[in-house]
């Protein structure tokens, strides 16, 4: 008959590594799992992992994974560690979605996304705008500060003019 610390070192051991080595938490070295929409990803994968998602919107077989693809690409594209955040794209891939899925698209979160995003897209413009004319003014004040110079040279040439003649 087996003593009971072999058992114990036979069944009891081995049953609580197999529970301990399955119940531990895998973690990707890309991705932190602990958001709601989305996977978070490490700052410097963010490049790989929407060149992965534009890859299942180009070539996977399912059609609605490539739907949903679009809705990853928005989340993606507007997450707050993505070091190069793009709006713009964002709010288009996001009207794609909604195109491709209309029911999707009248979910309370779609809508607020797209609100908050035409909004940034209007900001973008209106940022790009102020921008021009801050580039026209910056170069309409040079060409002042050069005919304000070059009214100076003349005030002293005319200056000099009048000390000769006296």
């Amino acid at each position: 008959m087996l003593r009971s610390k072999t058992v114990i070192k036979l069944f009891v051991f081995p049953f609580i590594w197999i529970m301990i080595t399955n119940c531990a938490q895998m973690r990707s070295p890309l991705i932190e799992n602990d958001s709601v929409f989305y996977p978070l990803l490490y700052t410097q994968y963010f490049p790989k992992e929407i060149a992965r998602v534009e890859k299942i919107l180009k070539y996977h077989p399912d059609p609605s994974m490539r739907v949903m693809a679009h809705l990853q690409l928005v989340l993606l594209y507007t997450n707050y560690k993505n070091p190069n955040p793009d709006y713009l794209r964002a709010l288009e891939e996001l009207k794609t979605y909604m195109a491709l899925d209309p029911d999707g698209g009248k979910t309370e979160e779609v809508q607020n996304m797209l609100a908050l995003l035409c909004e940034m897209e209007k900001t973008v413009k209106e940022n790009e705008e102020m921008k021009r004319s801050i580039r026209l003014l910056t170069e309409q004040n040079q060409q002042i500060k050069k005919t304000i110079q070059e009214l100076k040279d003349l005030d002293l040439q005319i200056e000099e003019k009048r000390r000769k003649i006296k």
